[in-house]
Order: C-alpha cells, then sequence, then structure tokens
C-alpha cells in the first residue's frame, strides 16, 4: 500500500507497520507517529519521513519510516473544533 505523498504534511499523525527487516513480533500491527520532517523527492534517495512514535512503551523514540510503509493519514479536527467538556455543577451534595 502506498500512500498520496502530497497529504503528508509536518505534525500529521501516521499508521504505519515495521519493515521485515526490522523483525517485529506481530507485522501486522500498525504504529502511531508524528511527522517531524519530511524528505521527499530527493535525488539518489529513498522518500522517507522521520517520525516520533506516539506508542506507549516502544523504545525508539523518533525513526525513518519509508513512504511505503505508511498505511493510513489520521485525519483530526482542529483544537478550536473539538468540544469541549460539559462542566459538572455541584448541589452541595456529596
Amino acid at each position: 500500500m502506498s500512500i498520496d505523498a502530497s497529504k503528508l504534511h509536518l505534525g500529521a499523525i501516521i499508521l504505519y507497520k515495521l519493515l521485515p527487516a526490522e523483525n517485529p513480533t506481530n507485522p501486522d500491527r500498525l504504529w502511531r507517529g508524528r511527522v517531524l520532517s519530511l524528505h521527499i523527492g530527493m535525488p539518489g534517495s529513498l522518500d522517507v519521513a522521520l517520525v516520533e512514535n506516539l506508542d506507549i512503551g516502544y523504545a525508539a523514540g523518533t525513526e525513518f519510516v519509508l513512504l511505503t510503509q505508511i498505511q493510513s493519514i489520521e485525519t483530526s479536527a482542529p483544537i478550536h473544533g473539538v468540544p469541549l467538556l460539559k462542566e459538572v455543577q455541584s448541589n452541595g451534595n456529596s
């Protein structure tokens, strides 16, 4: 699977798979990461993104991810579009 590179941008949250060479225990697992930088269309180089891993407990921190590893790009509402939690009012009874 290959994603459209034009849809990638700094700060995008992506879902990707590890390469077989990384010997993943679960090759179908999707990992979440935030794009820190993009290296696309550079002569003599593979198209990659530097990604900060967002999965708790994964020791890599940051890693280069080939565009071919990326399965999808998460879409989310801008922060100002996220509804706030309703305020809980107390009636004084415990």
